[in-house]
């Protein structure tokens, strides 16, 4: 009975070895941070180096917004059961929000502010990855003082490609699906405002379309 109650419990002298085995302490850290200093550095330039190319090939985006409330207006004899308001009213705001983010007053916005003949609505959605690669280059001749260096010219690096004709259909299909990407539209909590805000990289369009 001792031997099978010994053998289930190990001993106190055991239990503070393994205690210690398993405490980590400050020369075991420091022995760690020796060990792979290089692989550490290495992934943070590397972090660095990556987080410095997507902050120079990519644009600055301002968001503008713009709150507006509706009016529920219900007919009298509608107007007597608590629950039967609310969610008629609730239906009411949500197709008002369904409305605001059809294509036909997506159409009507490009029509009025000539949108489709908006650079901004006239580019890709995300940029591929040799026109970062191109405008990450610019940023660094920009900084060394050789953007219109002669033997550059060679390589096409200080400027890009043209963009490819497209027909007014595809430039209209084409600043619908930016302005839509862009628009967001929701409703305040559980009352009657809406929020209208809208993202853009040009900070007087995203206003005006929020507006």
């Amino acid at each position: 009975m001792n031997r099978m109650f010994t053998n289930q419990w190990p001993s106190m002298t055991d239990q503070q070895a393994s205690a210690g085995q398993e405490f980590i302490g400050l020369s075991d850290i420091t022995e760690f941070l020796r060990r792979y200093a290089g692989t550490i550095i290495a992934c943070l330039a590397m972090a660095l180096l990556l987080a410095g190319f997507y902050n120079s090939s990519t644009d600055p985006t301002f968001i503008a917004s713009a709150q507006i409330l509706i009016e529920p207006k219900l007919p009298q004899h509608l107007q007597e059961g608590g629950e039967v308001d609310l969610s008629l009213d609730t239906a009411q705001v949500e197709s008002q929000i369904a409305v605001m983010q059809s294509e036909k007053i997506a159409a009507m916005v490009l029509d009025q502010l000539k949108l489709v003949d908006d650079a901004q609505f006239n580019r890709s959605q995300s940029p591929t990855l040799r026109d970062r690669l191109t405008k990450t280059g610019a940023v660094l001749l920009d900084a060394l003082g050789l953007r219109k260096s002669a033997w550059l010219q060679h390589f096409a690096l200080s400027e890009p490609a043209a963009p490819p004709m497209l027909t007014d259909f595809q430039k209209f299909r084409r600043s619908m699906l930016v302005f839509r990407n862009g628009l967001d539209v929701r409703r305040v909590g559980v009352s009657y405002a809406i929020d209208i805000s809208f993202t853009s990289p040009d900070p007087e369009g995203a206003a005006r379309i929020a507006n």
